[in-house]
């Protein structure tokens, strides 16, 4: 997550102010691949049709105690550098993938600690 300030001055105050102004969630991730899916597919196919994919993704982490903290990411869309081929001789075959998230992301749960 990024937060993009925006920098002010009061009249007679000589110092500068920022106040939040707006922000931006960019989400990541490596796919090992095994065989293509359709996710790759409508990759592909939004290259030819020129429309845009679009998706939501969940995120979790386990705690060592067995919480689980989730979040939601809506409306994900390629953004940046995506991987089609990647390939090093000997290699396991990787895709990276770089996602602008244009919904607030949405907690859902929270890690806990054992009490």
């Amino acid at each position: 997550m990024n937060y993009n300030n925006a920098k002010y001055s009061v009249l007679g105050d000589a110092q500068e102010h920022e106040t939040a102004n707006t922000f931006a969630v960019s989400l990541t991730m490596s796919q090992i691949v095994v065989e293509d899916d359709q996710f790759f597919v409508e990759v592909m196919e939004a290259l030819e049709t020129q429309i845009p994919p679009h998706w939501n993704f969940q995120g979790s982490l386990l705690g060592r105690n067995g919480s689980e903290e989730r979040v939601v990411y809506k409306e994900c869309i390629p953004s940046g550098q995506i991987d089609i081929q990647n390939v090093t001789v000997g290699d396991v075959i990787k895709r990276n993938w770089n996602f602008f998230v244009n919904r607030p992301p949405k907690l859902q749960s929270l890690l806990g600690v054992d009490r």
